[in-house]
């Protein structure tokens, strides 16, 4: 068959004579346009999740490959009229090195694909045509955060969604929007399809160093990964114990510890202190050198769960913004850390403690505005059905002695009603028509600092009286808020440099005790996360899944598959 003769045929193929014989030539151009057509009816009528646009990603992919041929005349890109052309090659062993951004290769049809060149006949050109470029832009897809975006979404898993702080929504829809046809109309004209790939991955440090940690603990698994160190009572400094070789082998492994010829000494000596420490870093436990349950638990992870973790992780950097700004606040709820960066170096960094696991605080971005010093609490009605109607029915005086007052309703108009006349009994927690605040003071749950970021969520980052859960080891706790350790460090941050705010004026209006908003001369963005793993230089960190969800994504990006 001769493809250059496939734009004459595709005339007669479109409206052929009745007495006409289909010629030879078109053969391919046939194939390949029944091929697109029944692609397009396959994926609008499949199971795919939908997509936020209300399309399935395949039947967006299965459109643009219909429009991009027969724009071109049915002109194929990758084969040709003797069979499978000279890019074929590269773009097979693209798809095969998807794993080195945490994808799997199975879901691009590798093994079909494989099936259709290994056959003889010229009839399995036209669908290996199709099977190329159908699979190439599942990959950019995917390495766009796209179709994992979509699946997460589905399954009730929070990702950046598209209201909220403007630039979020900007990227969600630019994510969400990726053009299929222009992506396979770039790999057609671009001779290195590494250019294309490269060009569809997110850019910058975050995500290239994280897919470096992925590769060298990927490296690890395929020589052998690591075995556990042996159960036991603690070791530290000084230590003497069979277990100490083992824990050495580990921590070279990961290159906590430089190789030594003391490999099989069973001392536990002032380096091995060292590496300790730099392991329990990289896992947020606290670095005191000594190795009992805790960092155990933590080094005894298996090599292969390390590297699932990096893949989920490179996958949530895909849905969230490139660029967090020059100065931003992240607040990462698997990390209990809070960290403030200014010219794109960390200033600050503060323990948080988030929403119980069960509330499962949601991950976006916002812009921070303002700041309320003495603030009161408005009590979201979802708090007061679950958690103050209970204290109600049983200690109706509650309310008075802890400084809340009551309003008839939520608009303007409200009137203050006296707490004790109202039969709390008879509230239903479901259909609350009544507004709690509680004034400033040491019961308020808010504490003496309020951060404002307006957002969908109703979600708020604050002060708390409460400072036992900074000094347990879970830090998982809170009505589903975030509560910062020392508020009064990021607020004196914020306002460095802001006219009449110094430190002294900050501690006269604490002193006061009197709601007092202060606006931001500039918002600044916080970036609201769940960050399980991430690099640090040449450094992986790790942190405990608490909230449950590199579980719930995991089986929820299986339904991504090819």
């Amino acid at each position: 068959m001769r493809l250059h003769a496939v734009a004459a045929a595709l005339l007669l193929l479109l409206s052929p004579p009745a007495w006409a014989e289909e010629p030879s030539e078109a053969s391919f151009a046939d194939e390949l346009r029944r091929g697109l057509e029944m692609s397009v009816v396959g994926a609008a009528g499949g199971a795919e999740v939908p997509s936020l646009e209300g399309q399935s990603v395949e039947a967006r992919i299965a459109e643009a490959l219909r429009t991009f041929y027969l724009d071109r005349d049915l002109a194929p890109v990758w084969v040709t009229e003797t069979g499978p052309g000279p890019r074929v090659e590269a773009l097979t062993e693209i798809l095969a090195a998807a794993k080195e951004d945490g994808l799997d290769p199975a879901d691009y049809g590798l093994e079909a694909i494989r099936d259709l060149l290994s056959a003889p006949e010229a009839t399995a050109l036209a669908p290996l045509e199709i099977a190329l470029s159908r699979s190439l832009l599942r990959f950019l897809f995917d390495l766009g955060g796209v179709r994992g975006r979509q699946v997460a979404t589905a399954a009730g898993l929070e990702t950046w969604p598209g209201a909220g702080r403007e630039g979020a929504g900007r990227e969600g829809a630019e994510r969400e929007g990726v053009d299929a046809a222009a992506l396979i109309a770039a790999a057609a004209a671009e001779g290195d399809l590494t250019e294309v790939v490269a060009a569809a991955r997110p850019q910058g440090a975050r995500y290239a160093g994280l897919r470096e940690a992925l590769a060298r603990y990927r490296q690890i698994v395929a020589e052998g990964g690591w075995n556990a160190i042996p159960a036991g009572g603690p070791l530290r400094l000084g230590s003497i114990s069979p277990r100490v070789p083992a824990l050495r082998e580990r921590l070279t492994l990961t290159g906590d510890l430089k190789p030594s010829k003391r490999g099989a000494s069973a001392l536990f000596d002032q380096a091995l202190a060292a590496a300790v420490r730099r392991a329990q870093q990289r896992h947020g436990l606290l670095s005191d050198g000594v190795v009992g349950p805790g960092t155990l638990a933590a080094l005894n992870v298996p090599a292969t769960r390390r590297v699932a973790q990096l893949a989920l992780n490179l996958e949530r950097l895909r849905w969230m913004p490139e660029d967090l700004g020059e100065d931003f606040v992240q607040v990462n709820l698997a990390g209990a850390s809070l960290r403030l960066v200014e010219a794109r170096k960390p200033r600050l960094e503060l323990r948080i403690a988030v929403g119980r696991p069960f509330r499962g605080t949601p991950f976006f971005s916002q812009d921070l505005t303002s700041i309320v010093f003495s603030p009161d609490w408005t009590v979201p009605p979802g708090v007061v059905g679950a958690e103050l109607l209970p204290i109600l029915r049983d200690d109706p005086g509650y309310l008075s002695r802890n400084g809340f007052t009551v309003f008839s309703d939520w608009s303007e108009e409200a009137t203050v009603l006296d707490p004790g006349a109202i039969d709390w009994t008879t509230v239903d927690g479901a259909a609350l028509a009544y507004k709690l605040r509680q004034a400033p003071g040491p019961e308020n749950p808010l504490g003496r600092i309020s951060f404002v970021f307006p957002n969908d969520f109703g979600l708020c980052l604050h002060d708390t009286p409460a400072k036992e859960p900074f000094e347990a080891g879970d830090r998982g706790f809170g009505l589903g808020c975030i509560r910062v350790e020392t508020p009064e460090l990021l607020a004196e941050a914020l306002l460095a440099g802001t006219a009449g705010w110094s430190q002294d004026r900050i501690a006269e209006v604490l002193a006061e005790g009197t709601p007092t908003a202060v606006g931001l001369p500039d918002p600044v963005p916080i970036h609201i996360t769940y960050m399980t793993a991430w690099a640090e230089g040449k450094a992986a960190q790790f942190r405990d899944d608490v909230f449950g969800r590199d579980a719930m994504l995991a089986k929820a990006l299986r339904r991504r598959g090819g």
